[in-house]
């Protein structure tokens, strides 16, 4: 048996370090793919694009900061995020919202994955239903594993027969996050 001592592992062509192993034994990968986005607040209308944002350096969703990692790219006017690397990502994602009519709470609100060139699909599962009061703030949090293909774009929108409403607070109305679990994917 041999043994291999190291503190670093880089990439051969740029010398960018891509695992870090300090003294303790603890492993860092510094270009590991993942995301943070949030910021969203106001009144969003049945079918419109849910408006997350990344927040300015620093900025803040809910008591966590905004970021985007390992090639994972976002664009603020289409409220699009595009995964530059294929793999098995975690995903989850934690609204409080509610809806603006008064007799009842109800809503769908779903994630939407588009290939690259091609077109919008919902992901059926990442959706809510909530029956109460409509001035009542409701918390809806969904955790998946998604298979992703490199260039895949995601979204999020309301697409329920009501509009929808996030706190005026803009930190803390809307988390989505994520991370590659793994590249191999078969």
């Amino acid at each position: 048996m041999s043994t291999l001592k190291v503190g670093t592992i880089q990439d051969h062509a740029n010398s960018n370090t891509a695992i870090s192993i300090d003294s303790g034994g603890r492993v860092t990968l510094n270009q590991q793919p993942m995301f943070q986005l949030g910021g969203v607040t106001g009144t969003i209308s049945s079918n419109d694009v849910i408006p997350m944002k990344q927040l300015p350096a620093g900025g803040t969703v809910g008591d966590a900061d905004s970021f985007l990692l390992g090639g994972c790219t976002f664009n603020d006017g289409s409220s699009e995020l595009t995964l530059a690397n294929a793999g098995r990502y975690m995903m989850s994602c934690t609204m409080l919202v509610r809806t603006t009519n008064s007799s009842h709470q109800m809503g769908t609100v779903q994630i939407q994955r588009k290939p690259s060139g091609g077109a919008y699909s919902s992901i059926t599962h990442s959706q809510m239903y909530k029956e109460g009061n409509a001035n009542t703030f409701n918390t809806f949090s969904v955790t998946w594993v998604q298979n992703v293909v490199a260039g895949d774009v995601f979204r999020w929108v309301n697409l329920g027969s009501q509009s929808i409403q996030f706190p005026n607070n803009a930190t803390s109305g809307f988390v989505f996050n994520g991370f590659l679990l793994t590249t191999n994917v078969s």
